[in-house]
């Protein structure tokens, strides 16, 4: 049983280090015209990789075009809703079962390795999960002794209309972190280190409000569990720190979309009082190259709507096209 899990979770692996480093040219080569909102959601390909081993059929997958002996896929079913047949499946890189529902190796010796890694495997995402629970319930144990922030409340209203942004939010303070964070799913809020400067206040709750309202949260919890369950993979590593960079940079430009020109040098000098140090495990604000931060701040040009367009049609037809699984 376990080695057929770790069959599947090692061909989802492989296919999802592939999508990274294609990810990562795409980003290299085109990362100058991409808006970074943009950038940071072709992540999401990977972690659907990571995480789901069932995708749709189809002849513009990608394996398709270049290489349609790289991977083949395995059938789950077939839907025909009258209008067209969908086949969903799952992508068997390795190829090394005679037959797939249920697996039976080509050899003894496979199906022999195939137990041992799958029994360490197990050993390996158990361990980490369980790490990944102790840390974030220290964490959150510690965020929960922050104190409600007196502050001039229209402030945060003017922000959540700004961004469209609906519900209660709080914004509490504490001195165990160095950068501001969101704290909690259900029940949100917005912590923030002691003593800010007031000045930074409303770029700060930008920030977090554009966090909150892409629900990085969650992206955040499903990342670390990806992570978790292909800790083997130091592709799913690069992975989660590149695409939490992405967040952040994704986060900068909602901010700089809000408020006026004049306001980005300001803007940048909260980042460089705030990114200064992290020490929370589950960082936010603070733990992406300030560096680099900066530099999109200062090169950063609002885009016209025809170029949205296009970009956004570009960042689609690639969703397709790494997302999908081969025709059988």
């Amino acid at each position: 049983m376990i080695n057929n899990i770790f069959y599947y979770i090692l061909n989802m692996s492989i296919i999802a280090a592939i999508i990274v480093v294609m990810l990562l040219l795409i980003r290299a080569v085109f990362g100058k015209w991409l808006q970074k909102p943009l950038i940071y959601a072709l992540w999401g390909i990977v972690l659907f990789r990571l995480l789901i081993p069932i995708s749709i059929s189809s002849e513009f997958s990608l394996i398709n075009i270049v290489n349609p002996d790289f991977a083949k896929a395995v059938v789950v079913s077939d839907v025909d809703n009258g209008v067209t047949d969908i086949t969903y499946s799952v992508t068997n890189v390795m190829q090394l079962a005679e037959e797939y529902n249920p697996i039976e190796y080509k050899t003894n010796r496979i199906e022999k390795v195939f137990n041992i890694f799958g029994l360490i495997w197990l050993i390996g995402a158990v361990l980490f999960v369980l790490a990944a629970i102790i840390i974030y319930r220290i964490t959150m144990k510690r965020l929960n002794q922050a104190v409600k922030l007196e502050y001039d409340m229209r402030i945060l209203e003017k922000c959540k209309e700004r961004l469209n942004v609906n519900g209660e939010i709080g914004v509490y303070e504490s001195g165990f972190i160095n950068t501001p964070i969101v704290s909690g799913i259900l029940k949100t809020k917005i912590i923030i280190p002691k003593n800010i400067k007031s000045d930074f206040l409303e770029y700060i709750l930008i920030h977090e409000l554009s966090h909150i309202k892409r629900k990085d949260n969650i992206w955040k919890l499903l990342s670390i569990l990806a992570v978790c369950i292909h800790w083997f993979n130091p592709f799913a590593w690069l992975f989660l720190w590149i695409s939490e960079r992405d967040m952040e940079n994704a986060c900068d430009y909602k901010v700089l979309k809000n408020i006026p020109d004049d306001k980005r040098k300001n803007y940048a000098l909260s980042l460089v009082e705030l990114a200064d140090s992290q020490r929370l495990p589950f960082p936010a604000l603070g733990n992406t190259a300030v560096k680099q931060r900066l530099i999109n701040i200062s090169t950063y040009k609002r885009i016209s709507t025809i170029m949205l367009i296009i970009t956004s049609v570009l960042c689609m037809i690639v969703t397709i096209l790494l997302i999908t699984n081969p025709i059988t």
